[in-house]
């Protein structure tokens, strides 16, 4: 580790003073990264010429506007009827409904300009965390302070600013790695629980992809810890309990819901251990030191690999230099290059022997894009690069020259990856981007389409505004934008393109025709509840015809005279009048998901998947209503598990102690020189 600078007199653990003299050298640093990073994020917070754009308003805007708006009216948004016909909305992990990050901005409402400002907070949690941690390597408050920006400011968030989820999780990468520190180092509970409380926060924001790159990182660095520091097995034991059983309790309230969805989205099956789409390639990497290397500033005229977002690293011009240095003279070499080589080389993807080992471990054949590990490989700089400095700091006599590093790396960094960098955010206004075209939508469809009917458009698409628009609009639609689409409707929505009479069975009466140059209304739409004349147990939905026939595995005796009338709708539940001579299906053409529940008469009756995707109660006979409503199952019980493990977390932060007198002393010994 690197050298103190400050003489041995001054390195006892007792004089008050001193130690309050470190606290408030370390308040004025941490001050100065938070007005560095109002300077960096100034013209995107408070100019009505910018905006966020693409992922961080299509998905994140969208899904937190409406959770924000729902629960401010007292209710649970659990199901959304406006997107594929019908989703599981409160079981989608990007929603971040749990995150408590961003319950100050769903109680006060979200809007365009709120996204940003998450954006900003996580950047400054991001900052504040690695400053402490590279400080716990190196000792010195200015390396601190370059590591931190050197990691906060990095290509990375700059490129994934649109990704908010991304952002949220990977701002927490250096906490969890202090927190693993203290637990190996000391042994203490409030260590330990302080990084599972961490590590399910991070899990709550929604990302799974950053979240199992994150327990990589940690992995890592904490047998690297365990080995250089020849950690007790009690130590390890009390760290591993953290993590391990913390976490996934914290997360909870995500977790159950979510862990559903994923088995009936499209995702469900998939696996990337041989094939992925997304791993670093060479030829991005000389953005490292060339910000537009790939055209990145112009977006029109980029010639790097598909998608914009995942290939901009630059860190700034002095970030090689410095982390050489840091690598070279420092024998913090080891821990940054702990977090370096195994993530630099699984993000090269398949061919390359890590990746293909790494992604038959248990999470990781599910996630996609190897390059996105990046994060990892920018922490590791980060503390090389803050080593860099340290050395600068103890090796030049003139401290001013350590300052005037620690200004290049700011000016340019603010320069590349925030004034100039149109991944960062967008120079037009949200209006202009996004706003007036759902006004449009609104005002020229969304006002004129028929109670319980929808709007189809072939593929989701920003002509309308966001690609979720029809959530920001409230209008319903047979399409939308999300990457755990159910995997049933995907399949009967794949069959329209060889019986257009499906699309009939899901009601859409307006339907954009590109050939005809605009909106159709289309007669033969069916209405939202019907009762076929006939079910099938079994049959082809290339040659159904649902006027006529439903397939069902049902015991019923269709009647082709009864009569069925909508008494009551909202989101996710529909009150049904029927007349039926016989036991009959009631079909319902809303997306089948588990959870939802039909009562009539008092008395529940299962519901059944319909034509593969869409769902139906079987009514008695006779006269009366049925009621069918969802409730998202695992949720409620997700929640009190959540609940109750983050307040049993805080409470062993707050009172479990950070280690004996002796590992405490050690720790202060270490850290504050």
């Amino acid at each position: 580790m690197a050298k103190a600078r400050v003489p041995k007199s001054e390195t006892r653990l007792d004089p008050v003073p001193k130690a309050a003299a470190a606290h408030s050298r370390h308040l004025a640093a941490l001050a100065l990264l938070a007005l560095a990073t109002l300077v960096f994020y100034w013209a995107p917070l408070t100019s009505s010429q910018t905006s966020q754009q693409w992922d961080a308003i299509d998905v994140h805007y969208t899904s937190q506007r409406y959770f924000s708006d729902v629960i401010r009216q007292g209710k649970l948004p659990e199901w959304v009827p406006y997107i594929y016909s019908g989703y599981p909305f409160l079981a989608d992990p990007q929603v971040g409904a749990w995150y408590p990050l961003n319950w100050p901005f769903f109680l006060l409402g979200v809007t365009p300009a709120s996204i940003q400002g998450e954006i900003a907070l996580h950047v400054l949690i991001a900052l504040i965390g690695t400053y402490l941690f590279v400080f716990r390597w190196t000792n010195e408050r200015l390396a601190a302070a370059a590591g931190a920006m050197l990691y906060g400011f990095s290509g990375f968030f700059a490129g994934h600013a649109s990704h908010v989820g991304m952002v949220e999780t990977a701002a927490w990468l250096p906490w969890i790695l202090l927190a693993v520190d203290g637990a190996l180092r000391t042994g203490a509970p409030g260590w330990a629980a302080a990084s599972g409380l961490l590590m399910g926060v991070a899990a709550l924001a929604g990302h799974f992809q950053t979240l199992v790159y994150s327990g990589f990182a940690v992995v890592g660095y904490a047998v690297f810890v365990t080995v250089r520091e020849k950690a007790p097995v009690r130590n390890v034991a009390v760290a591993l309990v953290g993590l391990a059983v913390l976490t996934p309790l914290i997360a909870a309230a995500m977790l159950i819901p979510g862990m559903e969805l994923l088995n009936y989205s499209v995702r469900s099956g998939m696996s990337f251990t041989g094939a992925t789409n997304s791993p670093l390639t060479v030829g991005s990497l000389v953005t490292l030191v060339w910000p537009n290397a790939l055209g990145a500033f112009d977006p029109p005229t980029y010639n790097g690999p598909a998608d914009i977002t995942q290939y901009y690293f630059y860190t700034g011009i002095l970030l090689l230099p410095l982390a050489v240095l840091g690598l070279v003279k420092s024998p913090l070499r080891w821990p940054a290059l702990v977090l370096i080589v195994p993530a630099f080389w699984y993000s090269l993807g398949p061919g390359f022997g890590f990746y293909d080992v790494v992604a038959r471990l248990p999470g990781f054949g599910s996630v996609r894009a190897p390059v996105h590990m990046w994060f990892v490989v920018a922490m590791g700089f980060a503390l090389a690069g803050g080593a860099g400095v340290a050395y600068l700091a103890q090796t030049v006599p003139v401290r001013a020259v350590v300052f005037a590093v620690l200004g290049i790396i700011f000016a340019d960094l603010f320069y590349s990856n925030s004034l100039s960098n149109p991944l960062a955010y967008a120079r037009e206004s949200f209006a202009d981007l996004y706003g007036n075209k759902l006004q449009q939508f609104q005002q020229r469809l969304g006002s004129q389409l028929p109670p319980l009917t929808r709007f189809h458009a072939p593929g989701s698409n920003t002509t309308f505004g966001p690609q979720n628009h029809p959530i920001d609009t409230r209008v319903e639609t047979t399409y939308g934008y999300n990457p755990l689409a159910l995997r049933h409707y995907a399949d009967y929505f794949a069959a329209i393109e060889r019986n257009p009479k499906l699309m009939d069975e899901l009601g859409a009466k307006f339907r954009l025709d590109r050939a005809a140059g605009g909106v159709i209304n289309v007669e033969t739409a069916m209405p939202r509840v019907t009762i076929p004349p006939t079910v099938a147990a079994t049959g082809d939905l290339a040659t159904l015809d649902p006027v006529r026939t439903a397939i069902a595995k049902v015991d019923a005796k269709q009647d082709p005279n009864g009569m069925v009338t909508v008494t009551g709708y909202e989101p996710g539940s529909y009150k049904v009048h029927y007349k039926v001579a016989s036991p009959s299906l009631v079909r319902v053409a809303e997306a089948w998901y588990p959870g939802w529940e039909a009562e009539a008469g008092g008395k529940s009756l299962p519901v059944v998947k319909v034509d593969g995707a869409l769902m139906g109660v079987v009514v008695p006979a006779g006269e009366g209503d049925v009621t069918v409503r969802f409730r998202l199952g695992g949720v409620r019980l997700g929640m009190a598990i959540s609940a109750v493990a983050l307040a049993v977390a805080i409470a062993v932060v707050v009172m479990g102690g950070t280690g004996s007198e002796g590992s405490r002393k050690a720790w202060w010994d270490e850290t504050h020189g």
